[in-house]
């Protein structure tokens, strides 16, 4: 549980929230959402592809967001974004999820650029004032629709819904009941006996396939029911990777271990196939 005071003080009501997704661990950028609220409502909402340095990106950052050197290959650098991005952010109100990770990575892709240095009015972090509390966590206490995390416009969308929600809860005590993205609950016993028999439609790529899940889609939040739907495609639903796997769906906070399992046993030469996405329709 998160217990949290909301600070109370007197909140800006014009704004604008913002997300950046990072193509590396040293914090070069390759995706901004921005959402702009005047008094109180959205008024516009951009997002921008960014190529990062050399277009290189790690691959634990890719994992996180699923955004890959062929998508920013003809995109702007930083630098060339910079004289289009840079109002958002120059004597503003910026409002975000863990804003000191943002402001960080805000100013270490300008000094990156050798950019002319801004001044922000004003940050404002959504996640110190409500305990450090997870987006997720937050966003579900305060009824946010669920949103599509790590895409930065959904990001900087859910940042600035949740401000709106807690600022008008100034002074109160709030306890957020904790949400952990990366670890999910184990699939049931159940869903894990293939049962091709009732196989509703053998034309799949699941048929008689062993099939590991390892994260969240966001189409399925619940993983259970995902796994439900892949049984009845006639899928042998494992619960770990091994040699023998033919498929492995990679969704958001995916398993690290089985992310190093994936590695290891590619490394050897052996490879299965891999979805690596958040959205199954």
């Amino acid at each position: 549980m998160y217990q949290a005071t909301i600070p109370d003080r007197e909140y800006p009501m014009s704004f604008v929230a913002i997300d950046f997704e990072t193509a590396t661990t040293s914090g070069m950028a390759c995706q901004l959402g921005v959402i702009e609220v005047k008094d109180g409502e959205i008024i516009n909402e951009v997002k921008f592809l960014i190529r990062p340095p050399m277009n290189r990106y790690d691959d634990q950052c890719m994992n996180v967001h699923h955004i890959t050197p062929d998508q920013t290959e003809e995109a702007m650098t930083f630098e060339e974004l910079w004289p289009e991005i840079r109002p958002y952010f120059e004597n503003r109100v910026v409002v975000a999820h863990n804003a000191s990770f943002d402001s960080s990575i805000l100013m270490k892709n300008v000094w990156h650029y050798g950019l002319e240095c801004i001044k922000v009015q004003e940050w404002i972090c959504t996640c110190c004032d409500l305990g450090k509390a997870t987006l997720h966590s937050a966003c579900r206490f305060f009824d946010i629709p669920f949103f599509n995390h790590h895409d930065a416009l959904a990001d900087a969308r859910a940042s600035a819904m949740l401000y709106l929600k807690y600022m008008q809860m100034a002074g109160q005590t709030v306890d957020i009941p904790k949400i952990r993205e990366s670890k999910f609950h184990s699939l049931s016993s159940d869903v894990k006996k293939q049962d091709l028999e009732h196989c509703q439609n053998r034309d799949t790529i699941f048929y008689n396939k062993k099939v590991v899940i390892t994260g969240v889609f966001d189409s399925y939040p619940d993983r259970e029911q995902l796994a439900q739907m892949l049984k009845e495609y006639g899928a042998d639903i494992n619960g770990s990777i091994s040699k023998r796997t033919d498929l492995v769906l990679i969704g958001r906070g995916a398993g690290p271990k089985k992310l190093q399992t994936i590695e290891k046993i590619n490394g050897g030469g052996w490879k299965y196939t891999l979805y690596s996405r958040t959205r199954i329709a």
